[in-house]
């Protein structure tokens, strides 16, 4: 806008003077040319700048004083327990507690004839053992009597096969078979006859 109204000033100044005010009319135009003309829009916004250099480093600073202690913290969690110390010294006995209260009445008892009877069952459990087994020699059983069992026998299929190495007795099953066991063992018992009335 600024621009057109001074050519068209300078155009009005060159139509209005005279051919021999040539000398002035230049004088006025160079005089109008150095005049501003009106401020023009205001431009847009440019870019963002890079950086400048980083300045210089600065002196160092004076030291500074010693500050007030702080306030004491809290307690800290507990640490791991350490390991198991060794063994003390045993301790004096403590002093003897008052005696407890008297227990009930027992139930009385006849146990002596069970006792003996016990006792001789056990006798001739012993006896048995001895007698009829294989001990003596291995594979060789015998009756009560010490004779050997050469008349009748009626061993089970595989037997007797000393298992574990400890089967020298006999025992016979409800099939009426007969299997060598270990003497040890609770066993019902068989009744003796005299062989010469069977």
């Amino acid at each position: 806008m600024g621009g057109e109204l001074a050519l068209i000033s300078l155009a009005l100044l060159s139509l209005v003077l005279p051919a021999d005010s040539q000398q002035t009319a230049d004088d006025a135009c160079s005089v109008q040319i150095l005049v501003p003309g009106l401020k023009g829009d205001a431009g847009e916004k440019g870019d963002k700048g890079a950086p400048g250099r980083p300045g210089r480093v600065g002196p160092t600073g004076e030291k500074g004083g010693v500050g007030d202690k702080g306030q004491k913290g809290s307690v800290g969690r507990h640490g791991k327990i350490g390991p198991i110390g060794s063994k003390g010294e045993k301790g004096d006995s403590g002093d003897m507690g008052p005696p407890g209260p008297s227990g009930e009445p027992g139930v009385p008892c006849e146990c002596s004839q069970l006792r003996k009877a016990i006792g001789e069952m056990d006798n001739q459990v012993t006896q048995l053992t001895s007698e009829l087994n294989d001990l003596d020699r291995e594979g060789t059983f015998v009756y009560a009597d010490r004779s050997p069992m050469q008349t009748f026998h009626k061993w089970r299929g595989g037997e007797p096969n000393n298992a574990y190495d400890d089967e020298d007795c006999v025992e016979m099953e409800a099939s009426g078979g007969w299997n060598d066991v270990a003497c040890h063992l609770p066993m019902h018992f068989l009744c003796e006859f005299d062989k010469e009335h069977v």
